[in-house]
């Protein structure tokens, strides 16, 4: 489920931040931690400052001590009590506090890496729609090894011939095994092969674009079918509105009042996915 060259940090994070999700044991020790010590050092009970005096005559295993060694690690600022305020509920706003902190530098550390930092610089650019590009880790049914490839790809841990140049250093001529002209990087894989843009590239816009063909007909009141999974488009579909071009060679000397050709249709977006 984990590709072995795949960032670790990333698996901590939000799956809206690009992340698995997964709960650090290390991160929730610490958090908890802090919690009762907040609430022991604040509360104005006589037993608890006799437990807090007891705490800090400890030489070793104090949780005071702990509480502190882990709020200067996590870089936790001192939070200060609101006004008629609970110690339980200060306790646990500097145990969120904490939290939050915490994932703030795993997320740091996972964007200061010189290759797995690649992805979430690039999914912060303009042109990228950030939310619906980790909208995929939210639940599409994926196997859990189908994800861990897909992310590992993201991460640039896949051993292209451009990863086993630079990282492995065994070598490996960088240039592509296919067309032989650019670097084999993953992006390069994906979106930029002469070789791949002859069949692959095809295939993979056939397999997605019938999706789009079906709900324009739906949407100008064209008879298909009724599942959009069986829909097979024709070469041509047209009413007195709209004509329909599905993978066909478009000539300026065309004129219509509305013309669609599918061929090009995925590459109108303000924003686009980041693979």
């Amino acid at each position: 489920m984990h590709h072995p060259k795949s960032d670790v940090d990333r698996m901590y994070l939000p799956r809206s931040l690009g992340g698995k999700g997964l709960i650090q044991i290390e991160t929730t020790y610490k958090t908890t931690t802090i919690g009762p010590a907040t609430y022991r050092e604040k509360s104005d009970g006589p037993l608890l400052k006799l437990v807090n005096q007891h705490e800090e005559s400890r030489k070793s295993y104090s949780i005071k001590k702990y509480s502190d060694k882990f709020k200067k690690e996590l870089n936790v600022k001192e939070i200060a009590r609101k006004n008629n305020e609970s110690v339980t509920k200060l306790a646990k706003r500097v145990k969120q506090h904490a939290k939050s902190q915490a994932l703030y530098n795993i997320k740091q550390k996972w964007e200061s890496k010189v290759m797995h930092g690649q992805y979430p610089s690039r999914i912060k650019e303009a042109d990228v729609d950030f939310k619906q590009t980790n909208n995929w880790l939210k639940g599409t049914g994926l196997k859990a090894e189908t994800e861990g490839l897909i992310i590992a790809a993201q991460d640039q841990s896949l051993a292209t011939r451009l990863y086993h140049h630079k990282i492995i250093k065994d070598g490996t001529s960088p240039l592509c095994y296919l067309c032989n002209w650019y670097d084999e990087s993953i992006d390069y894989i994906l979106s930029g092969c002469l070789e791949l843009a002859k069949t692959e590239y095809i295939k993979r816009h056939n397999n997605a674009a019938p999706y789009m063909h079906w709900k324009i007909l739906k949407h100008y009141k064209i008879k298909a079918n009724d599942k959009w999974y069986e829909h097979q488009p024709e070469t041509v579909t047209e009413n007195e509105k709209v004509t329909f071009l599905w993978d066909m060679q478009v000539h300026k000397s065309i004129k219509r009042s509305k013309l669609i050709n599918l061929t090009s249709l995925l590459k109108i977006s303000k924003k686009r996915h980041a693979c």
